[in-house]
């Protein structure tokens, strides 16, 4: 008999809901299925070229042979997953990957590496599939895009992992190193294989569980945005366009790095850090731009005027979003809008341009010539580790990302468990209906009380107390916040102690981000900043993670044991903010 199936705001989903464990663990299955299985072969073709005596055209076949066989386990998947759960697939499936990758290692005739790459197509076809089945279980439409966006990232970081890790093992183990690399991977989605058939269940109700998400009906039919377009014709479109994407970054994945050592004289780890880039691009861009400001502006100009540009980026979010509704409501084909987004991202070029422009012509604004910088992205995280002042920057983004998630689990936690108690008190109470104003009107007045702070207290803090006005106010805040969640406060109060500080985060907070960098070197603003962005934000989030698992599986923390632990990494928070101040005159003077 079916077990009853509880809804979200049950005692069982008081912890983080299970779904999201299925997320994480479907990322590191696409980082293992595709990343490594398809976007390392790239990196190791080079070296296998030269061990095996292989022309352009026995490569070239190597990788039609991997896509041949992932279409054919996307051909028979429906059919296996009649038969199998997603979860046995997915794991089947990454155990065919390892396998094969451990047999590729070992061989040495070029018709066994052939079939065994072409059956580790197949084992990615028969995990990635599954996957994106999976999120459809454990996700309602609203927060399906969401779910998928996360786990498709695990490819980037794939690129990125084999970009760095591959030259250093064809370095260290010379004509052995493709082998050695092989090895490795294998293992790798070895271990990705076990994790997965541990921890995903193939349906919410497993765990006792409705899917994340509300129950609701949709505002419009997407078939019917462009011309009524049938099923069929809609399955065939977006079946055309996959295609031709999968050819095209086949082709470019498999011969990419090969190209750039033989053609065009690359070393192979240079090849291999601009593989690396390509998956850091999406993640950097950001960090760029405020790279870029934070170089063409002294000190004082920065202190006045990265405020008033903080107001446009508030500004912006939900300027995007109201511009989106409206384009919905206007029935303008979600194509279109790709399109207006790629204008937009012209048009930034175009102001970049501009800006140039008027820094160097005869009477705009002169910036003093620069060192060049030295090229080679192990460079970044150099800087990052022999600057104090860096690395204190690069802890702080750590805990301040911790601090920031638990915060956000602890809220989530008592409106769950309010919206239960409630319920169970009237059975006329609509939780699905409450939570959902509780977190409409939660973000309205944080983004309210940002672009406020923003406009009318960023830049006065400056020019106050400099970056110390601005550093301080978050912990400060934050320390209060989670202070009266400590002592039992209600949700009234622990919601509007949120509201401040996730406004303090999007306007002062995200100053005060731009402002550390003033003082630093052309080449930290331009290296060290994207590693500290990128890499450790990022880390930051992962660490949160795991003292969310750790708290709620291993000791049974509620919301106020979650805040006295946010409250001992706001003190360690305080300390590295002082110590950056600290730096920061004397850097400054």
């Amino acid at each position: 008999m079916q077990q009853p199936v509880k809804s979200n705001a049950s005692p069982a989903a008081n912890r983080i809901h299970y779904g999201w464990v299925v997320v994480l663990v479907g990322t590191l299955t696409i980082f293992a299925c595709l990343g490594l299985a398809r976007f390392a072969f790239g990196m190791l073709l080079p070296s296998m070229r030269d061990a095996l005596a292989m022309s352009y055209d026995q490569m070239g076949f190597l990788g039609t042979g991997n896509f041949a066989g992932y279409l054919a386990a996307v051909a028979v998947a429906p059919f296996l997953l009649r038969r199998l759960s997603p979860r046995k697939m997915i794991a089947a499936g990454l155990l065919l990957i390892a396998l094969c990758m451990f047999g590729i290692a070992a061989s040495d005739r070029y018709l066994l590496i052939l079939v065994l790459y072409t059956v580790v197509g197949i084992g990615s076809g028969m995990a990635n599939i599954p996957v994106m089945v999976l999120v459809s279980f454990w996700f309602r439409r609203e927060k399906r895009g969401r779910a998928a966006g996360l786990i498709v990232v695990g490819s980037g970081f794939a690129i990125i992992f084999s970009g760095f890790i591959i030259p250093l093992l064809n370095t260290g183990f010379a004509q052995d190193g493709w082998r050695v690399g092989w090895l490795l991977l294998g293992l790798i989605v070895l271990l990705v294989a076990v994790i997965a058939a541990l921890l995903i269940r193939n349906d919410p109700a497993e765990k006792g569980l409705a899917p994340v998400g509300q129950a609701r009906e949709l505002e419009y039919d997407p078939s019917a945005v462009k011309g009524q377009s049938s099923p069929a014709k809609i399955l065939t479109h977006l079946g055309l366009l996959y295609f031709i994407f999968g050819a095209t970054y086949v082709i470019y994945g498999t011969f990419i790095v090969t190209t750039m050592v033989e053609e065009y004289a690359f070393i192979e780890a240079t090849a291999g850090h601009f593989w690396s880039w390509v998956g850091f691009f999406s993640l950097s861009i950001i960090a760029q731009f405020w790279s870029y400001g934070n170089d063409i502006y002294s000190q004082d100009a920065g202190n006045r005027l990265f405020p008033i540009i903080g107001i446009g980026a508030i500004i912006g979010s939900p300027a995007g979003a109201w511009v989106a509704k409206r384009l919905f409501q206007a029935h303008v084909s979600p194509h279109l809008m790709l399109y207006l987004s790629a204008v937009l991202l012209s048009l930034t070029l175009a102001f970049y341009l501009v800006v140039h422009r008027s820094l160097t012509r005869p009477g705009g604004v002169t910036v003093a010539p620069a060192a060049p910088i030295s090229m080679g992205f192990s460079n970044a995280f150099r800087l990052v580790f022999t600057s104090r002042y860096i690395l204190y920057i690069a802890l702080l983004l750590i805990v301040l990302n911790v601090v920031n998630t638990v915060g956000e689990y602890i809220l989530s936690d008592l409106i769950v468990k309010y919206a239960a108690e409630s319920a169970a008190n009237n059975s006329a109470f609509d939780k699905g209906a409450y939570i959902g104003a509780f977190y409409g009107s939660y973000f309205f007045w944080v983004n309210v009380g940002a672009l406020l702070l923003q406009a009318f207290v960023a830049s006065r803090l400056v020019q106050r107390f400099g970056l110390a006005g601005v550093l301080f106010a978050l912990p400060v805040i934050a320390l209060g916040a989670y202070g009266f969640v400590a002592v039992g406060a209600t949700l009234v109060v622990v919601r509007w102690a949120k509201t401040a500080e996730n406004a303090t985060d999007y306007s002062l907070m995200n100053t005060a981000k731009q402002l550390m960098w003033l003082p630093t070197t052309r080449e930290q603003k331009y290296k060290a900043k994207q590693a500290a962005d990128c890499f450790f934000v990022r880390l930051g989030d992962v660490f949160a993670a795991l003292v969310v698992f750790a708290g709620t599986g291993w000791l049974a923390l509620d919301a106020r044991g979650f805040a006295l632990v946010n409250l001992g990494f706001i003190i360690v928070w305080l300390v590295l903010a002082w110590l950056l101040v600290k730096l920061n005159r004397q850097l400054s003077s």
